[in-house]
């Protein structure tokens, strides 16, 4: 009984010092992202999904090392829910492109209104 009592103790002493109480502090430099730069556009005509995807870049011109994609794709409506989850985002950005002389400017306009940037 003496010796269980010993063990006990013996762990009761040593959880304080395993336990962590306090956070670990690193800062970490970043550089700021200064723009957005389109970096991929790919459409998948059979599924009717077209991935915009632009990358993150410092002041100097340089990949930060993030991306943001955009998905533009046509859905049907599930008869099954009670909301209308329809959408022609696809089809409405190909007639934009089809309607202007520059890619890059369509697709930049359709990510502005689709994230409702200004």
């Amino acid at each position: 009984m003496k010796t269980l009592s010993l063990i006990l103790a013996l762990l009761l002493l040593a959880v304080p010092v395993f336990s962590a109480t306090d956070d670990i502090v690193q800062e970490e430099i970043r550089p700021d992202v200064v723009k957005y730069a389109l970096d991929t556009v790919r459409f998948l005509v059979f599924t009717q999904t077209c991935e915009v995807t632009y990358r993150k870049l410092d002041a100097n011109g340089n990949s930060v090392g993030e991306e943001i994609t955009i998905l533009f794709q046509n859905v049907a409506d599930d008869p099954e829910t009670e909301e209308d989850e329809t959408s022609n985002d696809f089809n409405q950005l190909v007639k934009l492109i089809n309607s202007e002389n520059n890619i890059k400017n369509s697709i930049t306009t359709a990510v502005k209104i689709k994230l409702e940037i200004e």
